[in-house]
């Protein structure tokens, strides 16, 4: 009876949340999104993010010539970068492109050197006449030649394209590009784009509030439907090559999917592996980051079926000496299916996301059943942005995350109930082996962990003489571990520490030795680290910072989440309850890992001239964050099942704003 009395008010609240989304899709769309449309889709075929080459061009070689497929349709303009030193005043760059088949001329033009400087960068930007209404999949040649040079010097960026380049200066082993953007067509269609996110987040929005709301479901119940959903939402938000490093992510699971399928490795399996060269030439066609070219691909190339198989070799960045293969084994099968069934390589490339994504919305779920407290909270911090972007991607971030999120969840559980379970015992073991051989162990301080949850006062019925096992195998378990992870990671170790100091300090990276030759400073660079970058990595941490870190969200909704996290760890009936020393575990498992990431991007990323530590992301802490959350839980706050929901609805409602603001941030 009580139930069907608030229906109506239900009903109304619904309307409100509604409501208020659709005039926020309504007013970003107005104020926004309408004035970036009928512009031409940009396509970025230089490497962003990552070091580039160069190519010169000098009056002892005065000309360049590049052979490539053009993927495109309608091809409008192309774009070069570089310096130019030593300029004459006479000196003239004559660019020509040209069919490389029939010989027709769609441009060509001779240019001043006015536009590039001697050391910062600049674009060169080359109009066509008309578009080129043939231009997809034809094969055209570009062709660069210095006039009257004398000591004038170009220097183009350039980067490798293994599958689109035929040749380079007539050399059909380099694969040598130095054209910097593409524009074609008309991004006119990111309209319907926005249009139908859109109303799948209003759908979203109803599914979850009655779930959630009306059905007043536990996380146990609603997580995955709600996971589900909401990862294949980010999935197309953040498309394919959109999560850091995902082309490296990718070319690892494809090595494991070569493997599935018994194709045989190459002659340099460690430099090299076969790919289908559409797959090949996909990635090549896909930028570092988002733009309007990736959200064209997903939309118009998904559903057809793959045009050319052929295996061709490819040279890749091996992972194995980061992380074992299991972390791709989901990836790899979502590849390796829609390679059996000749699907697009978008899509194959999709599936592969897809099924990182259920792995670890699965290694979540288990976590909240198994955990005796903190469900809300282990649900809370799987549902936030930066967590459902790195799951749903190809990223190895899914399953560690995952694993690790399992392996506290599994130390609280055994703090909780002291009763042995063989087959927890035996996951524990296999997660503790597995967090001691990821990223070279910078994770090796959650073991702490374990030794708190086996620490509690042993079985009245146990000998005296037999109580000394327990600790002392737990110490052995320990030394075993550190001495895995020295050995996994012992090249790596080795060539941080053989690193030259007196070299020059702008392209020197900290070496090991410098922390123990000079620990003070070592100690000033952390703190200027914690200074400078504390509010980038809490943002990161909390989903501020998509894609490529190019995606901003705004702090005002960083912050209600924040808040959630902070109240859901405080659910009445399930709030963590810590003894003073287990507080102490967790307290130092935590900042002994914050430490160690630390102190790994200082010694593996940070140059020497730098007085902080570069490329921290918060993403690295989120395997700690559901242990260092917990200590937040309080006596002076306890919130009911009813406030609980609410406060799970308005973290719905937060996300559906997150991907509303960026997609108006993408086009």
């Amino acid at each position: 009876m009580n139930k069907e009395k608030k229906i109506p008010g239900h009903i109304l609240s619904l309307f409100i949340i509604l409501l208020s989304i659709s005039g926020v899709c309504l007013l970003m769309y107005k104020a926004q999104f309408r004035f970036n449309l009928h512009q031409p889709i940009e396509y970025v075929m230089m490497t962003t993010h990552k070091p580039t080459g160069t190519i010169t061009l000098s009056s002892d070689s005065p000309v360049l010539t590049e052979t490539f497929t053009c993927t495109v349709p309608e091809l409008k303009m192309f774009t070069l970068e570089g310096t130019a030193k030593n300029k004459t005043s006479n000196a003239r760059l004559f660019i020509t492109l040209t069919n490389a088949d029939s010989g027709e001329i769609y441009y060509q033009a001779e240019h001043t050197l006015s536009v590039f400087r001697a050391t910062k960068k600049k674009e060169l930007t080359c109009d066509l006449s008309q578009p080129v209404s043939a231009s997809e999949n034809a094969h055209l040649q570009l062709k660069l030649k210095l006039i009257n040079g004398d000591k004038t010097v170009l220097s183009f960026t350039s980067n490798e394209k293994q599958a689109l380049i035929q040749e380079f200066n007539n050399d059909t082993n380099s694969h040598t590009n130095i054209i910097y953007s593409f524009t074609y067509g008309d991004n006119n269609f990111m309209l319907y784009f926005y249009i139908a996110l859109c109303v799948i987040l209003l759908l979203f929005i109803i599914m979850t509030f009655y779930l959630i709301i009306i059905r007043q479901m536990t996380v146990q119940k609603f997580y995955i439907p709600v996971a589900l959903f909401l990862g294949l939402i980010f999935q197309c938000l953040v498309t394919v090559h959109g999560v850091p490093d995902e082309p490296t992510h990718f070319d690892a699971a494809y090595s494991l999917s070569n493997k599935m399928l018994f194709v045989k490795n190459t002659e340099t399996p460690g430099n090299t592996i076969y790919k289908r060269r559409c797959d090949a030439q996909l990635s090549d066609m896909l930028s570092n980051g988002l733009e309007t070219n990736s959200y064209y691909q997903l939309l118009f190339h998904s559903f057809e079926f793959a045009s050319d198989t052929d295996l061709i070799e490819i040279s890749n960045v091996s992972t194995s000496g980061l992380v074992p293969a299991v972390v791709y084994v989901p990836a790899a099968i979502g590849l390796s299916i829609g390679r059996l069934l000749h699907l697009s390589p978008m899509l194959t490339f999709q599936l592969a996301r897809i099924c990182s994504l259920v792995v670890f919305i699965l290694l979540v779920y288990f976590a909240i059943c198994i955990a005796p407290f903190g469900k809300n909270l282990l649900g809370a911090l799987g549902l936030l942005p930066i967590t459902l972007q790195q799951a749903a991607s190809a990223s190895y971030d899914s399953v560690i995350n995952g694993f690790i999120f399992l392996f506290t969840a599994l130390c609280f559980y055994r703090l909780h109930n002291p009763k042995r379970k063989k087959s927890y015992l035996i996951a524990l073991g296999f997660l503790a082996l597995f967090i001691a051989i990821v990223k070279g162990g910078v994770y090796l301080p959650l073991l702490l962990l374990l030794l708190m949850c086996f620490s509690h006062v042993p079985h009245p019925h146990m000998h005296k003489k037999m109580r000394w096992i327990v600790p002392l195998c737990i110490c052995v378990g320990a030394v075993l571990l550190i001495a895995v992870t020295l050995i996994k990671f012992m090249p790596m170790f080795s060539a941080m520490f053989a690193t030259d100091i007196s070299a020059d300090p702008e392209n020197t990276i900290y070496p090991i030795s410098y922390v123990f030759q000079h620990p003070l400073q070592t100690i000033y660079i952390l703190w200027n680290t914690i200074i400078q970058c504390s509010d980038t990595i809490l943002r990161g941490l909390l989903g501020g910072k998509l894609s490529w870190l190019d995606i901003n969200i705004n702090w005002s909704l960083l912050i209600v989440f924040l808040i959630i996290l902070l109240l859901l760890v405080n659910v009445k009936g399930d709030t963590p309850v810590f003894t003073r020393k287990s507080r102490t575990f967790i307290a130092f498992s935590c900042l002994g890992s914050l430490l160690l990431i630390m102190f790994s991007m200082m010694v593996g990323y940070t140059t020497m001239d730098c007085d902080h530590i570069q490329g921290i992301q918060g993403r690295y802490f989120l395997p700690l964050a559901p242990a260092l959350f917990s200590l937040f839980s309080t006596s002076m706050v306890s919130v009911d099942h009813n406030r609980s929901c609410k406060i799970w609805e308005t973290m719905m409602v937060i996300e559906s704003l997150v991907v509303v603001q960026a997609i108006t941030m993408i086009i």
